[in-house]
């Protein structure tokens, strides 16, 4: 069911904003974009962002900075699901910063070597990308939306349009399983019925 009380939408991406900070202080991590995903009620999806001056773990700022993105958004005819997310993880928030202008020591400078430099190593492969509010496919827990990523680590929460809740598993941004995918629709298809309007993978606000 589309919620139509743009106090409620507000409220529910309020609460999404405090889940999405308690899983991150759980971590120990921190978060510079916070994204907000959209999916109103013609089934179009939207997705908006804001990138803080610094990297935060304050549940007071991760509201605030959702409810400016919902004011962003037209929830006129109804919203079918929602998802509060975090990119740009950091170990360390905007308060740390200071804390990072250590000189360098004497062991750190750079000294001359005498030895004929090795041969260079191949190089890495480039570190796979996992955009905050885009769906993805995991071999063992299925399919999921991505609710940030960074430090070489990739957030998912795995649920569908139409199921519960969903649980929330992080995964190397190279782990082999994790796929991208395409979204699901939020209502099963008609026999014949081609694809539509593409549905992703947030989290469906709940009736209260």
């Amino acid at each position: 069911m589309d919620i139509h009380d743009r106090v409620r939408v507000g409220t529910e991406v309020r609460r999404l904003a405090d889940r999405c900070v308690h899983r991150l202080r759980a971590a120990g991590l921190s978060g510079r974009t916070i994204v907000l995903k959209v999916r109103r009620y013609d089934f179009s999806t939207l997705t908006r962002s804001e990138t803080l001056r610094g990297p935060t773990d304050d549940p007071a700022v991760v509201r605030e900075a959702a409810t400016r993105l919902l004011d962003s958004v037209d929830t006129t005819g109804g919203v079918r699901l929602l998802g509060v997310g975090v990119s740009g993880l950091a170990d360390y928030t905007q308060e740390d910063l200071f804390a990072q202008a250590a000189g360098v020591s004497a062991d750190d400078a750079p000294r001359e070597e005498t030895e004929a430099a090795p041969a260079p190593e191949p190089e890495a492969p480039a570190e796979r990308r996992w955009p905050a509010g885009h769906d993805v496919r995991h071999t063992e827990h299925g399919h999921g939306w991505v609710q940030g990523s960074g430090l070489g680590r990739v957030t998912v929460r795995f649920e569908t349009p139409g199921s519960e809740p969903g649980r929330v598993k992080t995964f190397r941004v190279d782990d082999p399983a994790l796929e991208p995918a395409d979204p699901l629709p939020l209502v099963p298809r008609a026999p014949g019925e081609d694809d539509g309007a593409a549905a992703g993978g947030g989290r469906r606000p709940r009736n209260r």
